[in-house]
């Protein structure tokens, strides 16, 4: 299995390359490119393969290329790879697979079983993955549209316009509907779930390099974020709260309790 993409972590990729020049970081992002989409996230430790491969000539790879599999990459077994990368690939692997697990747990019943009952005795309940103990007793089985709709005008709101102008707002609903159903996360949990995504995607020029909504749905980058709590960020330029926003303060006030920690931060916009 090889996802379409791999994790990038800008500052630890920097304390390891910032001695590279621009022909050395190249090189180095081109063959972990290639490691990631060969299976195994490895490559043969053959020279004129790897070259054929870089697209480069025997001068450039003994130049430019040589010298950075030396310095960033292991050979075992006579297979290249980057400790790094195999540490990222092995934990991608095993994520996708209990997704895969989980869905297939999720199906129909037994087609051995001659009622439409399910036998209560063998019933047992089914965490969703990634989802926190606390939300997992709180998943209803049918969200209600109107808090869709509320969601989808929320995440609309605060999607960069450069990336959602190339999805209408009908099928941004049809797609926000259709991942609510398909992984039984609720609407708070989407929201808080977008945040983080979009606090650790590029935003610049308005969202210009960020993926549309339908990969974010399609693709379910969220579920790569749920669990880990409300974003709660500084609102920029202290606009008014929206009232979806409004009704996941409330609902996480009544989960957690009164709270001497101080200042309530929102995920877009100021101190409450």
């Amino acid at each position: 299995m090889s996802l379409p993409y791999f994790p990038m972590y800008p500052t630890d990729f920097e304390a390891d390359t910032s001695h590279l020049t621009l022909e050395e970081d190249g090189a180095y992002n081109r063959l972990l490119r290639l490691m990631w989409m060969t299976p195994g996230c490895s490559l043969p430790n053959d020279d004129q393969w790897i070259a054929r491969r870089m697209r480069c000539d025997a001068d450039t790879f003994e130049r430019v290329v040589k010298p950075v599999i030396e310095e960033f990459f292991r050979v075992e077994k006579g297979r290249l790879f980057s400790p790094r990368l195999m540490d990222e690939y092995q934990g991608a692997t095993k994520k996708h697979k209990k997704y895969v697990e989980a869905g297939k747990k999720g199906g129909r019943p037994p087609k051995s079983l001659k009622t439409n009952e399910i036998d209560k005795s063998q019933a047992k309940a089914r965490p969703k993955p990634g989802l926190s103990n606390q939300n997992q007793n709180h998943i209803p089985p049918k969200v209600p549209q109107g808090d869709v709709e509320k969601l989808r005008d929320t995440m609309w709101k605060e999607w960069p316009p450069e990336s959602r102008k190339r999805t209408s707002k009908s099928k941004f609903l049809e797609k926000l509907t259709a991942a609510l159903k398909r992984d039984g996360v609720s609407c708070d949990d989407m929201l808080s779930s977008f945040r983080h995504w979009l606090r650790e995607s590029n935003t610049d020029e308005g969202g210009k390099y960020l993926p549309n909504p339908e990969p974010f749905f399609n693709k379910k980058f969220y579920l790569d974020h749920l669990g880990k709590g409300p974003a709660l960020e500084p609102i920029e330029g202290g606009r008014q709260l929206t009232d979806m926003e409004r009704e996941v303060l409330e609902r996480q006030k009544k989960r957690e309790g009164p709270s001497n920690s101080g200042p309530v931060f929102l995920a877009a916009g100021g101190m409450r």
